[in-house]
């Protein structure tokens, strides 16, 4: 393996290090299911690994693999539609538990879940991942305003559904 090819390997395995964990928790807010999540998280990687030494001219890293995954992600919904589901793909996968309590992760869950797709998708890139508005918009290809106003509707809203949990 020559160097450029070596560094190229060294960079994405930076990149996974630091924003695997995230993406997965993102991408699997997106498709619902833990395998089409690992799917999506490892074609993303994989196409950046087939771009080789193209990878070091990617100025804004998170944002880059951030909307690759969004847009692979899209895709697998867009095929699901395409496809009928299978009683296994139509069951819930809880995430893992081990941050809360389980009465406040299935809560939280399931007020996520009454959230429309595109305040959820806003609220785990600001909340989990810790994005900004800005790079929230460039990954969703919308306006930051827009971002803003979703972020602050979802935060109500959910305020509202976990008032009325038990």
């Amino acid at each position: 393996m020559d160097a450029p090819a070596r560094d190229a390997q060294h960079l994405l395995q930076q990149w996974f290090d630091q924003f695997g964990d995230g993406m997965y928790g993102y991408i699997y807010t997106l498709v619902g299911n833990r395998a089409d999540a690992d799917d999506v998280l490892q074609s993303v990687f994989l196409a950046l690994v087939r771009m080789g030494d193209k990878v070091h001219g990617i100025r804004y890293p998170k944002t880059y693999v951030y909307r690759a995954a969004r847009h692979a992600a899209l895709r697998v919904l867009a095929e699901r539609q395409r496809q009928p589901q299978s009683l296994d793909e139509m069951l819930f996968d809880p995430p893992d538990k081990s941050a809360a309590t389980p009465v406040d992760v299935e809560q939280l869950n399931w007020a996520l879940r009454q959230l429309p797709q595109p305040d959820r998708e806003v609220v785990m890139l600001k909340v989990y991942d810790e994005m900004t508005f800005r790079e929230i918009a460039t990954v969703t290809s919308s306006l930051l305003p827009t971002i803003a106003a979703r972020y602050w509707r979802a935060l109500r809203k959910l305020r509202t559904l976990l008032e009325k949990c038990p």
